[in-house]
């Protein structure tokens, strides 16, 4: 395959694929294949060899439904859809306390510039659910087009499980759980204060600023198409380390270190968040030999090697980054490391550090 035959191939790529983020590829003995569980096309393959993750663009849909399952996240968009689809909710949320959410083959919603159209369901995520609550949004629509004629299937069934994480979240925190509506295309009807409110705020474009915002995305869409081109494995591993933490993890800590600045009350609370990928890291002291493979194996960097100013090294730990995937708990050999299902929320909002072993 020539060069320019590579950089076709890679403009019709959706995604960006991490394989050193891949908790299988950081060790031989993790199980974790929930991407090509909730691939509906069964595109993603691992790889027996080097566990390496390997994509049929042929077969992908490209629904994204891997970048909201995928705890580290070795898939990521590559044209900024999620980043995209966060700043144009964020815009809506401003002015009204309403919105709506609607999948690529929505026919009833098209029309409609002020509603939110995704490729599918599944790019949906909890945490983008409960940033749009603390924006005051008090109802959101999800409207799904022909489900029986789409070949992206069971989007309901994930889109219903982030909404139980919601609202497990906002249970613990007392925090009132917006109206959340799946409707069908034929069953969807524009609120009527939605109406006034829409008409009422908008907003007249000349052509100039119409064209400056066309040849802005242009030039967006364009960019992040080049940036893989001819990508190789050092690009891949320098990629991983500088973002270690998962972006959406990082937007959800921006969060709670927002509502524990203004609303401290609500996170108040040391509660199970295991479901939502949370947990805390215990370390025997009799046991440990201080080998600090844990800290290396650990995807985020929530286990790390330290040393104190008398030079003596401890293994610090910080809830705020665990993403409760055990890698350390498997690659321990003296079994020191254990799992823990209580975290306080405040702990992780402030991001705090704990010494298990020195």
């Amino acid at each position: 395959m020539g060069i320019a035959d590579k950089a076709l191939e890679n403009l019709n790529k959706n995604l960006h694929v991490v394989n050193h983020s891949c908790l299988n590829f950081r060790h031989k003995n993790s199980r974790c294949d929930i991407c090509m569980s909730q691939c509906p096309a069964g595109a993603i393959n691992i790889t027996s060899y080097r566990k390496k993750i390997t994509v049929d663009w042929e077969k992908c849909l490209g629904c994204f439904g891997c970048t909201s399952v995928c705890p580290t996240e070795v898939f990521w968009p590559k044209t900024g859809e999620i980043k995209t689809f966060i700043e144009n909710a964020f815009a809506r949320s401003k002015n009204y306390k309403y919105l709506c959410i609607s999948c690529s083959i929505g026919k009833k919603t098209l029309n409609n510039d002020w509603v939110l159209h995704i490729p599918s369901m599944r790019m949906i995520s909890w945490i983008y659910l409960l940033m749009l609550t603390f924006k005051s949004v008090e109802r959101i629509d999800f409207v799904k087009g022909d489900c029986d004629t789409c070949s992206i299937q069971e989007c309901s069934k994930h889109l219903n499980a982030e909404i139980e994480k919601l609202k497990h979240i906002l249970e613990i925190m007392d925090k009132d759980i917006p109206l959340i509506n799946i409707l069908k295309d034929e069953e969807y009807s524009e609120p009527e204060y939605f109406k006034y409110e829409c008409r009422k705020d908008s907003i007249l474009v000349s052509r100039r600023e119409m064209f400056g915002l066309f040849k802005k995305r242009v030039k967006e869409s364009i960019g992040s198409s080049f940036t893989m081109l001819g990508h190789n494995d050092k690009q891949e591993l320098r990629i991983a380390e500088n973002y270690r933490l998962p972006k959406k993890r990082q937007l959800l800590l921006d969060l709670f270190e927002r509502i524990n600045n203004k609303r401290s009350d609500l996170l108040e609370k040391t509660v199970d968040l295991t479901a939502l990928d949370f947990a805390e890291v215990a370390i025997d002291g009799n046991k440990c030999v201080k080998c600090e493979v844990c800290t290396k194996i650990c995807p985020t960097g929530a286990l790390t090697a330290n040393c104190s100013d008398d030079e003596s090294k401890y293994i610090a730990f910080t809830p705020a980054y665990c993403i409760n995937c055990g890698l350390c708990e498997m690659v321990c050999t003296n079994n020191s490391i254990s799992r823990s299902k209580p975290v306080n929320l405040q702990s992780i909002a402030a991001k705090c550090t704990t010494i298990l072993q020195t």
